[in-house]
């Protein structure tokens, strides 16, 4: 679980896959399986707090370019 560690967690379920496809030990097997799992999951946990890290980093952007625009006279708010 080194790679774990370092949260690489697409290296770790490349590496237990691996293993699971070259060993043929019951009760590595058993650990392997349950540590590919273990991996998959973080990896999932982590693509999903990547997915919204980068929708909280566009709403910031979005909101300073609206403060932008109120601060240059609301250019693009046309009142009629």
């Amino acid at each position: 679980m080194l790679i774990c560690k370092k949260k690489e967690f697409q290296q770790s379920v490349d590496a237990y896959k691996n293993a699971l496809k070259i060993n043929d030990n019951k009760k590595e097997t058993s650990n392997t399986k349950y540590n590919l799992a273990y991996a998959q999951q973080l990896l999932k946990q982590q693509q999903q707090q990547n997915k919204q890290n980068q929708q909280n980093q566009n709403q910031d952007k979005q909101q300073q370019n609206n403060q932008n625009q109120d601060q240059n006279g609301g250019k693009g708010d046309q009142q009629n």
